[in-house]
């Protein structure tokens, strides 16, 4: 690896490798500081995910260029030995949110909360000829992966209610507003910047998509952390409660999420994160009453508009 590291043309005087462990892709990603003692972020992929990342670093340039919280693109190519692909990134300064989120108070919460999502609505309102994608496609992938549940042998009892829900409102997922989404939007891929200011990073599983749909990872990822964080991110990036339409959208995909969940569990085939999804699972019925509820319990009555309008 140090070879192929100094075949990267910014890094061919790299004086420090660090490996960034996490995630559940199979690249490889490393913290490397150069001679100039300038750090970058850097990600090895297989030679057939050279399209993708040229994409993703046009994304990334775009997004710099104008004037979002994104890293600087440093650069994109082929390894030496044509057996591999890399992206290669400036480093954000900060902490990523997900580590610092816990030891702020619930009003700092709700406040970063507030800014993360408006970096999302600012993020969404650069997409530029997004047409309404084609709903049919997110549709039946979504019920390919409920069956796939439903056939497997970690069904949960009495699901079917949950089930129903699902299939009853099934065409309402793709139908809000059409951009580009980031698709995994949460503390773990936002970085708390030394001026208090939020990143956005891991752009790789970026797609057109439904603006609605980024939502469900705060039920996933977030709400066990911090339900303030939650109800400021949603407030933030809809600037106050969001539309009725949002919370019939949402709660489909995250319907699905806590069923599809448990079978992805199973097909990652990790004891404890087949654990953690069982409990995420029944944390989420709980909070929706078995979706007989499209809002959950954490926000039905909260009205969290803080007085403070800055972070300690």
């Amino acid at each position: 690896m140090d070879k192929m590291v100094s075949t990267i043309p910014p890094l061919s005087h790299w004086q420090r490798i660090e490996p960034i462990k996490g995630g559940f892709t199979q690249d490889l990603k490393y913290k490397v500081t150069d001679h100039q003692q300038r750090d970058f972020f850097l990600r090895i992929s297989n030679k057939d995910k050279w399209f993708d990342l040229k994409e993703e670093a046009k994304l990334i340039d775009s997004l710099y260029q104008k004037g979002l919280p994104v890293a600087k693109v440093a650069g994109v190519g082929l390894c030496e030995d044509k057996t591999k692909s890399f992206l290669l990134l400036h480093w954000i300064e900060g902490i990523t949110l997900d580590a610092v989120l816990p030891t702020m108070s619930p009003s700092d919460q709700y406040l970063i909360g507030v800014k993360a999502g408006q970096t999302l609505k600012q993020f969404h309102e650069t997409s530029t000829n997004i047409d309404a994608f084609l709903h049919r496609s997110l549709i039946k992938k979504k019920m390919d992966e409920l069956n796939a549940y439903l056939t497997s042998d970690v069904r949960i009892k009495n699901d079917q209610p949950v089930v129903d829900f699902i299939l009853k409102h099934k065409n309402i997922m793709g139908a809000g507003p059409s951009v580009y989404e980031h698709s995994d939007f949460h503390p773990g891929n936002l970085i708390l910047k030394p001026k208090k200011e939020i990143g956005i990073i891991d752009f790789n599983g970026s797609h057109p998509g439904d603006a609605y749909e980024e939502f469900y990872k705060l039920e996933l990822f977030v709400i066990e952390m911090s339900k303030h964080y939650c109800i400021g991110q949603i407030h933030g990036y809809f600037g106050g409660d969001p539309p009725e339409d949002f919370w019939l959208s949402h709660s489909v995909y995250t319907a699905h999420a806590a069923l599809y969940g448990l079978k992805w569990a199973q097909d990652h085939g990790k004891d404890d994160l087949k654990t953690i999804e069982f409990n995420r699972t029944k944390r989420i019925l709980n909070d929706y009453d078995w979706f007989k509820n499209t809002m959950p319990d954490w926000y039905i009555g909260v009205k969290h508009i803080n007085n403070k309008k800055t972070l300690s």
